[in-house]
């Protein structure tokens, strides 16, 4: 058999086994950084999320459209009435960094180290809609 050029993995349940993903601790930290004392609360907040993803939803399927997580924050503090003190690619940076935690699942180092023995190049996809950069550094 011929040896492979590359051998492409998919992120989720591939490489990374998702834990629970806290969005009410992500909401938490992102209100730490208001410009101005708001009476949202994390959980209204998520209610506010929830909604919109909801109203999206139709729209994704029949579109094939994914928003990335940018322009949902745009819209989600605007629609909350929120200015935020740091930029929206801050705020998904801390939702990344407080909401999920990954684990790597069984065996992918012992497979990744035998493809890199022989040579074989490796390549990482995702449909995250956080940016390229954070699964990078997640990697790392």
């Amino acid at each position: 058999m011929k040896k492979p050029a590359g051998v492409i993995f998919d992120l989720g349940d591939t490489v990374l086994r998702l834990g629970t993903v806290d969005w009410i601790c992500a909401n938490k930290a992102i209100l730490g950084f208001t410009e101005t004392e708001t009476s949202v609360t994390p959980v209204a907040l998520q209610d506010i999320a929830n909604t919109i993803n909801q109203d999206f939803e139709q729209i994704r399927i029949n579109s094939m459209i994914e928003q990335d997580v940018i322009t949902f924050y745009r819209l989600l503090f605007d629609t909350a009435g929120i200015t935020l003190s740091i930029s929206h690619e801050e705020a998904a940076r801390l939702c990344w960094n407080t909401a999920y935690t990954f684990i790597p699942e069984e065996g992918i180092y012992e497979v990744l180290d035998i493809l890199e023995k022989h040579d074989i190049k490796t390549g990482i996809l995702s449909n995250t809609s956080f940016p390229g950069l954070f699964i990078e550094e997640e990697l790392a």
